[in-house]
């Protein structure tokens, strides 16, 4: 299996982000690695996810990005 991220429009973050993003969420015109980059966070998911190496993010009811973790 894979852990899944269900993403949401894509909205503004206020300034002073810990991880500096200025937006996160699905935006059609962005490209996996964006995508990735401002959806990628520090997730406590607990031991459901042990030895997972795939993460997706979803929109819209679709797998949009595959990743390795």
């Amino acid at each position: 299996m894979a852990v899944n991220f269900v993403l949401t429009e894509a909205r503004r973050v206020p300034p002073g982000d810990p991880l500096g993003r200025t937006w996160v969420g699905w935006k059609a015109t962005a490209t996996d690695d964006q995508l990735w980059e401002v959806n990628r966070g520090v997730w406590i998911l607990g031991g459901r996810v042990d030895g997972e190496r795939v993460a997706t993010l979803s929109f819209g009811g679709r797998v949009q990005v595959v990743a390795e973790i």
